[in-house]
């Protein structure tokens, strides 16, 4: 079966197999920042899981021209060094870990995780980091500010038995980066989606929301929604006005109309607004919204 990237990308086993050279890598690594630390473990985890077979080629063009202001503290020799994983000759040694996910690939890694590693590195796109899986409030309060998470811990031992979300751990980082590449990589989408999330959380002190948010169906279903990372701003927002629907019912468009005014929508866009999920709903409506959405991130910055 092909390698590719998947849900249980390392199963418990390799975990466990590898617990002595992880100790290892963790003493190296002590010192390193948290950033610092997740490229270098996703790096090394990358390499080990297929230690005599991992080198996936040579990038035709660099993700960045110049890395000279963003070097990490490491080389590949400091990973390899008593490990089994074997060098592969087109890949120096002495090769700095930035340079490294900015020229090479790593075997069955997905080429967003490798932007996404360089371009942490460089701080072109804001991580925050979590122990362990934050909540969906705390998500969205991160998104709002126009950033994303990894959730990283160093307790190996509890990699061989710990899932996040049905993911294990390296599986669950190489995740978070898909997600942080796939909003980053596109400037008007991802202000787009920021607006989205400023958007919601001016509805969350709103007296129907606190009600709501109560409800054990209701606050799930709205966790997912701005939860969700990566999905266009106009279908999270028509989806939390069907979840406002199927919720409260007949009362849902007079809530929906006060979540409106709460937001301090202007004017001209509350028409947009009103004709959400309806069949009047048109694309001057959707750029309208998009174009809002747009004009929250900026204000934002």
């Amino acid at each position: 079966m092909r390698d590719r990237f998947r849900p249980i990308f390392c199963n418990s086993d390799f975990y466990t197999q590898h617990l002595d050279q992880f100790l290892v890598w963790k003493n190296l690594f002590q010192n390193l920042t948290i950033k610092e630390k997740t490229i270098a473990w996703t790096l090394s985890l990358g390499l080990i899981r297929r230690p005599n077979s991992w080198f996936g080629g040579v990038r035709k063009e660099p993700f960045l021209a110049d890395t000279t202001t963003c070097k990490h503290p490491l080389s590949l020799s400091d990973i390899l060094i008593e490990s089994v994983i074997t060098p592969n000759v087109k890949v120096s040694l002495n090769t700095n870990l930035t340079d490294f996910t900015n020229c090479y690939k790593i075997k069955a890694f997905p080429e967003s995780c490798h932007r996404a590693l360089t371009f942490i590195q460089n701080e072109s796109y804001l991580v925050h980091y979590f122990e362990s899986e934050p909540t969906a409030f705390e998500l969205l309060n991160i998104q709002a500010s126009r950033g994303r998470v990894i959730s990283f811990s160093e307790n190996i031992e509890q990699w061989p038995e710990t899932l996040y979300n049905g993911r294990d751990f390296l599986s669950f980082i190489l995740h978070d980066l898909v997600h942080a590449d796939c909003f980053f990589s596109d400037p008007i989408s991802s202000n787009r989606q920021q607006g989205f999330y400023i958007f919601v959380s001016r509805l969350l002190d709103h007296p129907n929301m606190l009600q709501l948010l109560s409800l054990g169906d209701f606050r799930q279903q709205i966790e997912y929604i701005i939860a969700d990372m990566n999905a266009h701003p106009v279908h999270l927002l028509q989806t939390l006005h069907s979840l406002l629907s199927r919720c409260i019912n007949n009362q849902s468009e007079a809530v929906w109309s006060s979540w409106v005014q709460h937001a301090n929508t202007p004017h001209d866009l509350i028409e947009a607004l009103t004709h959400i999920n309806l069949k009047s709903f048109t694309s001057r409506h959707a750029q309208s919204i998009e174009n809002y959405f747009e004009q929250l991130s900026t204000s934002r910055s």
